[in-house]
């Protein structure tokens, strides 16, 4: 499962060097888990609670394995409105 284009984007600048790794793992861990919602929304929770950290990342992707319901809430997309807020980050 690939990730959306703008989520790599973000990610390629919240990373840099560590770029490519991350998307990998997301892509890797977003095909092992079936959360039936939108995968952007999953794996864009994750790299907003990361904020461009590879330790909070790794939390991140181990909360998306063991229940993704946490991971939308401590990144704050579990609610409604979550697209308005997706789309605000990536705008930064």
């Amino acid at each position: 499962m690939r990730v959306a284009e703008r989520l790599a984007r973000k990610v390629r600048a919240d990373f840099r060097d560590e770029a490519q790794q991350v998307i990998d793992l997301l892509e890797e861990t977003a095909v092992k888990t079936d959360h039936g919602q939108s995968n952007e929304r999953i794996t864009g929770a994750a790299v907003v609670l990361a904020r461009g950290d590879t330790d909070r990342f790794l939390i991140a992707l181990q909360l998306m394995e063991e229940d993704w319901r946490d991971l939308l809430v401590s990144s704050g997309l579990a609610d409604e409105g979550w697209e308005d807020r997706l789309e605000a980050y990536f705008a930064s």
